[in-house]
């Protein structure tokens, strides 16, 4: 937890595909690799937040006053004491909004930050504006989060000043904006969301760009989306195969059972829940195989995606996947039979 921008990107990493549906589900460490060990992470890092007690703020006498001290509290050493304080701010209400748009110009960064992400949890659209103009700031933090609030908002006249941030010759906030244009789901950022996912020099953008379009629904990116589940970058075939899936095309299928085969168990199982999400019956016998996958996180989420296509050939082979050695493999086993017995 080194700074504030990095538990909100924590949080965002989690939002995207796989890594987001896996999030409750995390015990798939009986040989632990360097994937799980970053999922492991990210669900630490993403919910410490919410477990910590909340520090004693205050919120006494006069509200304006209140309100200072918790701003100057933004400077605090503690990532997770900042999150809570903006927090707070955010729970002052519009009260809070003239003193947070003036923090976005203060000289701690930590301070501009902070403010930037209270008016994003507050969802205001009064700070569309001051928001905006803190896109022109020099700090990839202080981009970063307010990029996030802007999504958060999703207010459509946030929508050409993303989109110029994405389209900067600068690398510091595009992927933020990325993912916030994704949140706005605008069709006007499809045309540069392609572009930045063609920019392959950047994994970081090009795996958000394809999480938004998928958000957005940019059947126009379908073709780009299918070929960057062939690039070397797991990041991007990640959310890639998340996209499609969400998109929802049956022409993606090809691709997708490709992926299903592929040599990493993640993009496996990212192929897997696509399959499942298309609502294509062609995928049953694949799915069925995958079954056996060494991977545990594959064999669960094939289970999932043969509970969504009603597979009820698959009952046998899900029978036995009742005897896993994995807990959670087990019991979504048990789940999917359930639902498939209700069918017959």
């Amino acid at each position: 937890m080194q700074s504030i921008s990095k538990i909100i990107l924590y949080r965002l990493e989690l939002e995207l595909g796989v890594l987001y549906q896996g999030r409750n589900n995390m015990p798939f460490t009986n040989k632990p690799n360097h994937i799980c060990s970053i999922l492991s992470l990210l669900f630490i890092t993403g919910f410490i937040i919410v477990i910590l007690p909340k520090p004693a703020l205050g919120r006494s006498g006069d509200s304006t006053v209140a309100i200072d001290s918790l701003i100057r509290r933004l400077q605090t050493d503690s990532p997770t004491i900042r999150v809570r304080t903006a927090q707070e701010l955010a729970d002052h209400g519009p009260g809070a909004f003239k003193q947070l748009a003036k923090a976005l110009t203060d000289g701690n960064k930590y301070i501009r930050v902070g403010a930037a992400l209270a008016l994003g949890i507050m969802k205001n659209s009064n700070a569309v504006e001051p928001l905006i103009a803190a896109l022109r700031d020099t700090d990839p933090d202080v981009l970063d989060v307010s990029a996030y609030a802007l999504g958060e908002i999703n207010h459509a006249a946030a929508v050409s000043p993303l989109i110029a941030l994405l389209t900067s010759s600068k690398d510091d906030g595009r992927a933020a904006a990325a993912r916030a244009l994704g949140k706005l789901r605008d069709t006007r950022a499809i045309g540069p969301l392609m572009a930045a996912l063609n920019d392959t020099g950047d994994s970081e953008v090009a795996a958000a760009s394809a999480e938004a379009l998928g958000r957005i629904g940019g059947v126009y990116a379908l073709e780009d989306l299918r070929k960057a589940l062939k690039t070397r970058s797991l990041k991007i075939g990640l959310a890639a195969a998340w996209s499609l899936g969400e998109i929802g095309d049956k022409r993606s299928f090809p691709a997708l059972m490709t992926a299903l085969r592929d040599n990493h168990s993640y993009l496996r199982y990212a192929a897997a829940e696509a399959l499942g999400k298309l609502d294509d019956r062609r995928a049953i016998k694949a799915l069925i195989g995958t079954l056996s996958d060494p991977q545990p996180h594959v064999r669960w989420k094939s289970a999932q995606a043969l509970g969504k296509l009603d597979a009820l050939s698959a009952v046998e082979h899900l029978k036995k996947l009742t005897e896993d050695e994995n807990v959670t493999v087990r019991g979504t086993a048990r789940d999917v039979l359930e639902e498939l017995q209700k069918k017959k």
